[in-house]
């Protein structure tokens, strides 16, 4: 069920990516940010609420690290040229 969550969101992007620029006039970029914002803090609210019910919180972890590894690299690739 967990990485079924994780999966779920990754449809978040192409969600926000119309939304943003299109309905409230976000910037590119700012919409990027806000839909790492938004997942971040779901992972992380996921993550503590499996801690405080004893249940394996390991997957949250994983798709956690992966959202922060694709945030550093759109990072370095789009802020820097």
């Amino acid at each position: 069920m967990r990485y079924m969550i994780g999966t779920a969101i990754v449809l978040l992007g192409p969600t926000m990516a119309y939304i943003g620029p299109h309905r409230l006039g976000w910037s590119a970029n700012f919409t990027q940010y806000a839909q790492y914002a938004i997942t971040i803090f779901l992972l992380t609210g996921l993550l503590r609420l499996d801690q405080m019910h004893g249940k394996k919180y390991k997957p949250y972890l994983i798709i956690g690290l992966s959202y922060a590894v694709h945030l550093l690299v759109y990072s370095l690739l789009f802020m820097w040229t």
